[in-house]
């Protein structure tokens, strides 16, 4: 359990620092891909400052430049995230007695990575009172690195020939973080299922192939997770 909220922002850095690594190709990419869609320097770096998220940031590339509809977009993108609800749940009778607008500050830094470490330590430390201070120790170095890899990504990408095409590097960004992701049957199956509708919806009008697969894709999952 930490001593104070000194010691839990510290272990929040120390944690966190030896898997920054994986999050520098990943939003350089993101920036790449802005720049080669034509979004100016503003909309791409405020992109991925104001969606701390880089499942949701890929949907949203991917859709904009299919020219689909923003609710279509807004939807898809959202149900991407709805991991964060569960995880919120989670850990919200932990966070219950801070002031408003710090669990709304966490709520906006809450990630993967925060989630998988700020659970482990409540598994060993379920009275721990200190999350807050963890958190922003986490954050403190996962989210200006986020938004300097996007930077970087975009200038570099501005100097890409357009006949390059970079957008297909965002299925292979999908893929990168689908394949750890399925864990046993039910994950497998929401990813069978969806993948096929997605397939099959392809010609739908507003990209609702998209969203038909993400819905039908968690549903599945759920049912054979019921069924076992």
């Amino acid at each position: 359990m930490f001593t104070s909220p000194q010691h839990a922002f510290r272990q929040g850095m120390k944690d966190i620092a030896p898997v920054l690594i994986g999050a520098f190709p990943f939003g350089t990419i993101i920036g790449v891909i802005g720049a080669s869609l034509g979004l100016s320097a503003s909309a791409a770096i405020g992109n991925s400052m104001l969606i701390y998220a880089g499942a949701a940031q890929l949907v949203f590339l991917d859709l904009f430049g299919q020219n689909a509809p923003l609710w279509v977009i807004v939807l898809s993108a959202g149900m991407v995230n709805l991991r964060m609800v569960i995880y919120s749940a989670s850990l919200s009778r932990y966070v219950k007695h801070e002031p408003f607008w710090h669990r709304v500050l966490m709520s906006y830094l809450l990630i993967d990575q925060v989630f998988a470490f700020g659970a482990a330590h409540l598994e060993k430390y379920p009275d721990e009172k200190h999350l807050r201070h963890y958190t922003y120790g986490i954050s403190i170095l996962t989210y200006p690195l986020w938004a300097i890899t996007a930077v970087i990504g975009f200038f570099v990408g501005a100097i890409i020939p357009e006949s390059w095409s970079l957008t297909f590097a965002i299925p292979l960004m999908f893929l990168a973080m689908l394949v750890p992701a399925i864990k046993g049957r039910p994950h497998l199956a929401a990813a069978a299922v969806a993948t096929f509708v997605a397939l099959a919806g392809v010609n739908l009008p507003n990209n609702l192939g998209i969203v038909a697969a993400i819905l039908l894709g968690m549903a599945t999952g759920v049912l054979v997770e019921r069924l076992q």
